[in-house]
């Protein structure tokens, strides 16, 4: 002969209060509960809650009872418990573990997919809708968008790629603030380009949009750039990146020419002078520092001439005749693309001479404006002619694919 659930649990509570002699505690429900006595814990449960009806654990209660329930696998009562905490219980943190219980419930015994979802977004939405939990996610995305653009800054650009991708996939978009979120979208954007304008042939390059300068993205810059006050005529110096070589420009005559020398430790620098290089302006250096590139013009001719620092060879780029090449040619970011002004335009071309391009600016660039690539070669800044011939600081957001659209 069997005995029906509720009578055991009528014997349990009798043999318990015959025991204690005493009323019903949560310490004795939850040993009944611990010993794998399911139905004897939920009658000295719900003895508990007769006996103190205001207990400040009535929720936690609520959800032991449900538990246990479960554990006999009487499912919907189960999830009539679970319902029970998320109605009466709403704004506590036992109402939360309630909708994630009842979700996994309804997904892997009640098989109501439908159902287990809306209990997961309603647990997912309670819990981070907690001001001290907004604050929290607040506090993590700026740690972690801070630590990102370091790395960017750093020229760790897959990590810091990593870092900003992380915060968007880890995060839902209603509990990341817009600007974060879109400064960690504009990382992943950048680094993903400019994976792809590294290994790019000029003629690859395309504009994708031209904007006003952001003054937030000066970093990523050379100081100098975004004017077009001409360098005055001087004897000057410039050393290359990894300090192994320096340019001097000199005048002789009337015309600057470019000598190169060799940084030998603290010694006195014997320069060369590099043939030809009459009527140099600025020589600009290559990433890795073995190589210049720099506009020249010796009457009506200008030339864009890239010098090989290491045997002070010269390689003629461009030439024009009309006055129109600009002074300011500067490399990409690899040192296999030069960037340099013609005819008022913005052109690319190889290092090698090969595959000149033109690139689309909203307005005409001067000669004399200075232009600069971005560290990591997403972007180009130029001074553009706007109306009435003011002067505007642009930027060109670029990318690269296999043929030009």
């Amino acid at each position: 002969m069997k005995f029906h659930r509720t009578a055991w649990a009528i014997l349990g509570l009798a043999l318990l209060a015959m025991a204690c002699q005493k009323a019903p505690t949560w310490d004795g429900a939850w040993t009944l509960e611990q010993n794998g006595q399911y139905a004897e814990a939920v009658a000295a449960y719900e003895a508990y809650l007769t006996a103190v009806p205001q207990s400040p654990l009535a929720a936690e209660v609520h959800l032991r009872m449900a538990h246990c329930e479960e554990s006999l696998g009487d499912y919907p009562r189960a999830a009539s418990q679970y319902r029970e905490i998320t109605d009466k219980f709403a704004q506590t943190p036992e109402a939360i573990q309630a909708y994630l219980a009842l979700g996994a419930l309804y997904r892997d015994r009640l098989k109501d997919p439908a159902q287990s979802l809306d209990c997961f977004e309603k647990a997912l939405t309670q819990y981070l809708g907690e001001p001290d939990i907004r604050q929290a996610i607040k506090t993590l995305v700026d740690a972690k968008l801070k630590d990102a653009t370091n790395l960017f800054t750093q020229k760790d650009f897959k990590d810091a790629a990593q870092a900003a991708r992380a915060i968007l996939q880890t995060y839902p978009e209603p509990f990341v603030a817009p600007d974060a979120r879109a400064q960690a979208e504009f990382l992943v954007d950048r680094v993903e380009r400019g994976n792809r304008l590294q290994g790019a042939d000029a003629d690859q390059v395309f504009v994708v949009k031209e904007i006003p300068f952001n003054p937030s993205l000066v970093q990523d810059f050379p100081a100098e750039a975004g004017g077009s006050t001409p360098t005055p005529v001087q004897v000057s110096t410039w050393s290359s990146p990894d300090n192994a070589y320096r340019a001097l420009r000199k005048r002789q005559g009337k015309l600057d020419f470019l000598y190169l020398g060799m940084v030998k430790g603290g010694a006195a620098i014997t320069y060369h002078l590099v043939r030809p290089s009459g009527g140099i302006a600025v020589p600009a250096w290559s990433p890795k520092g073995s190589r210049l590139v720099y506009f020249r013009s010796v009457g009506t001719v200008q030339k864009l001439d890239l010098a090989n620092a290491k045997n002070r060879q010269v390689q003629n780029l461009y030439y024009a005749r009309d006055g129109s090449l600009g002074h300011y040619p500067v490399f990409d970011a690899t040192g296999t693309k030069i960037a340099f002004v013609y005819a008022k335009s913005l052109w690319l071309i190889n290092a090698n001479g090969t595959n000149k391009t033109k690139l689309k600016t909203q307005y005409p660039v001067a000669p004399e404006a200075k232009i600069a690539w971005a560290g990591d070669g997403s972007m180009i800044r130029y001074a553009g002619v706007g109306p009435g011939g003011q002067e505007t600081d642009q930027l060109l957001v670029l990318d690269a694919q296999a043929s030009v659209p």
